[in-house]
């Protein structure tokens, strides 16, 4: 009976994520790929836009459309004729993109024959221009270096600690250090944040609110069960978070071999979708963890506040370029702390707790 109704509670979960979801604007046509590693093979054009989620992004053929991407790294060989927003532990442009790039990486390369038509946008520990950027180049990094190959045909505005600027290269407007640039993970998780401007800071208060109403809904749909993943995060983050790795790596290999039958790839696509909305959900839950031992150092208890602070610091860490990595960690520990309560569950441990149906009421949910 406990596990019926923990099904139940788990379902109708889902359905109310992803009608949340919806309410963030996408393109009507685009694509959704998944999986260890997504390719867009040389010498094909895929017509549209794409959304592209994996351990590895590489496209050798042609995107005619956008591409949003998350993924451990992700390289453009071949040609996107429009925009790359991306989000990756590196991200290397070696072809060319028509539009405008913007990148949250550990590294952003722009290589040299790479060309960029647009705006590069970019909030990285490492930003390398070789190649071409026809547009301007906003860049919050700890180091920048520009090469000697290098043509920018805007201004190049910075803000890092390193920067190193060829006498060879080419600058066609104003290199010059501005404050406060930075470049948030695109989609739900964080936003793009740049509180020099208005809308910016518009966009980021959208998207700090939409997390917070998804925090809401965990929250009241499954309350016991979101303080097992809080417990489970903060008193072992570190397992959480290997977990949550092998969860963001491993669902989408899964979900390939399965596509590779006839009768697996409708489940797999559906799979795919639902993986979509685990990653925010996961994103939450760390948000949810983090704010719950933060609070701790101050001896205090609430979920509720918790979950606002926790939402509060990667909107916040954009004011160093750090968004991107606090997104990225929010979504491991979450992911983690959320995959192994609900194998917890799924073996039939502590349910009374999990489902929060049967035992002492909790005065926070009351």
């Amino acid at each position: 009976m406990l596990a019926t109704v923990a099904g139940r509670r788990i379902v109708a979960l889902t359905l109310i994520a992803v009608l949340l979801l919806a309410t963030v604007p996408v393109a009507s046509a685009q694509e959704v790929r998944g999986g260890g590693a997504v390719t867009v093979p040389a010498g094909t054009v895929h017509d549209g836009d794409l959304a592209l989620f994996g351990g590895s992004v590489l496209i050798e053929g042609t995107v005619d459309g956008d591409v949003e991407g998350l993924a451990g790294s992700i390289t453009v060989v071949g040609t996107v004729t429009g925009d790359v927003e991306a989000a990756a532990g590196s991200v290397t442009i070696q072809g060319v993109v028509d539009g405008d790039v913007e990148a949250a990486a550990g590294s952003v390369t722009v290589a040299e024959g790479a060309r960029i038509g647009g705006n590069l946008e970019t909030g990285a520990e490492t930003l390398t221009i070789d190649g071409t950027v026809d547009g301007t180049v906003e860049a919050g990094v700890q180091t920048l270096r520009v090469g000697d190959s290098a043509v920018i045909g805007g201004d190049l505005r910075y803000d890092g600690e390193t920067i190193v600027i060829a006498d060879g290269a080419t600058v066609g407007g104003v290199a010059e250090r501005v404050d406060r640039i930075s470049v948030g993970l695109p989609g739900p998780f964080v936003g793009d944040v740049d509180f020099g401007g208005v809308f910016d800071a518009l966009g980021a208060a959208f998207g700090l609110a939409v997390n917070v109403l998804l925090g809401v809904v965990l929250l009241v749909a499954a309350p016991r069960f979101a303080r097992r993943v809080t417990t489970t995060g903060t008193t072992d983050a570190a397992r959480s978070g290997v977990a949550g790795l092998a969860a963001l790596v491993g669902i989408p290999v899964v979900l390939v071999v399965t596509a590779l039958t006839i009768v697996g790839l409708p489940l797999a696509a559906v799979g795919l979708g639902l993986y979509l909305v685990v990653l925010w959900v996961g994103f939450a839950y760390g948000a949810l963890v983090a704010g719950t031992a933060l609070l701790g150092l101050a001896d205090r208890e609430s979920r509720w506040i918790a979950l606002l602070v926790g939402l509060l610091v990667p909107t916040l860490a954009g004011f160093v370029s750090l968004g991107w990595l606090v997104g990225l960690a929010y979504l491991l520990l979450g992911l983690g702390a959320f995959t192994l309560s609900a194998l917890a569950v799924r073996r039939g441990g502590d349910e009374r707790t999990a489902v929060g149906e049967v035992g002492p009421r909790d005065p926070e949910v009351a």
